[in-house]
């Protein structure tokens, strides 16, 4: 009988083996915790320091305003998700740099690479979480903030009765170029929310608006347009005096109408 010898040839020691990328649950599941801790605790600090920046901004707003403290902790919460679009991709890049930080000093990434991993393959499990995340912020940006963002600048102004930014508004004017009508945020639809006329005052308004001087609101109006000493002496005066005194004084001065709700009647 004749027998067979086979003989393996040495593997050459510096030929690559081959690229594998099946799961290494142990190894997989270290290297996402460690990075999942690091992440966690970067969002709870950017979030933190964010709110804290929010507060600082407007909290003397809406305690000037004596604002609810629930409309205050919603409008919070309201603006959370525009921060968190900035925080993400933050905490991201700080989380991946601290994680592998970790592992060179403790010479992990050193054997993870003599078990003949490569770097990439070593990362699977971060890449996997920032592909997540990168969805989760088109998310935020493309359907949430936009919603978020109305709701906690309507809050916001309604609670701490904020009007002087009015010229980030959007600006609409008459057909005869008397009124300019300045809207916060524009809807589809015939109720708008927040508008701003800016207009001037004339006769017809000052009928409309003021009344005449027997009519029970008069004197009230006057006193919260010219304080209480100023309306006094007005009020003291002869009906037709004090007419022609506020045509005087109101004729062709600009005036601002606010309203929280306006409704557009096509028919009229």
């Amino acid at each position: 009988m004749k027998s067979t010898l086979k003989f393996d040839l040495p593997r050459d020691p510096f030929s690559r083996p081959p690229r594998s990328w099946f799961p290494l649950w142990v190894l997989d599941g270290y290297i996402l915790r460690e990075f999942l801790i690091k992440y966690c605790i970067l969002m709870l600090v950017f979030v933190i320091l964010f709110l804290l920046s929010d507060v600082y901004n407007t909290i003397s707003d809406f305690l000037e305003a004596d604002a609810d403290w629930r409309e205050v902790l919603l409008y919070l919460i309201f603006n959370l998700p525009a921060n968190i679009r900035f925080i993400l991709p933050i905490s991201m890049l700080l989380g991946c740099m601290w994680t592998m930080a970790g592992f060179g000093k403790n010479l992990e990434i050193t054997a993870m690479r003599a078990s003949g991993l490569s770097l990439t393959r070593c990362s699977w499990s971060i890449l996997l979480v920032g592909l997540l995340m990168t969805a989760l912020n088109v998310y935020f940006n493309e359907s949430l903030i936009p919603y978020t963002e109305q709701q906690a600048q309507l809050l916001y102004d309604r609670a701490a009765g904020r009007h002087e930014s009015v010229q980030h508004l959007l600006a609409f004017r008459s057909d005869d170029e008397q009124r300019n009508w300045l809207f916060q945020t524009f809807s589809i639809g015939s109720d708008q929310e927040q508008v701003v006329i800016r207009t001037r005052w004339n006769e017809v308004l000052i009928d409309e608006l003021l009344g005449s001087p027997g009519d029970p609101v008069f004197a009230e109006r006057l006193r919260g347009m010219w304080g209480d000493d100023a309306a006094a002496e007005l009020l003291s005066k002869p009906s037709d005096e004090l007419k022609r005194e506020l045509v005087r004084q109101l004729l062709g001065r600009k005036m601002d109408i606010r309203a929280d709700v306006v409704h557009y009647d096509k028919a009229a």
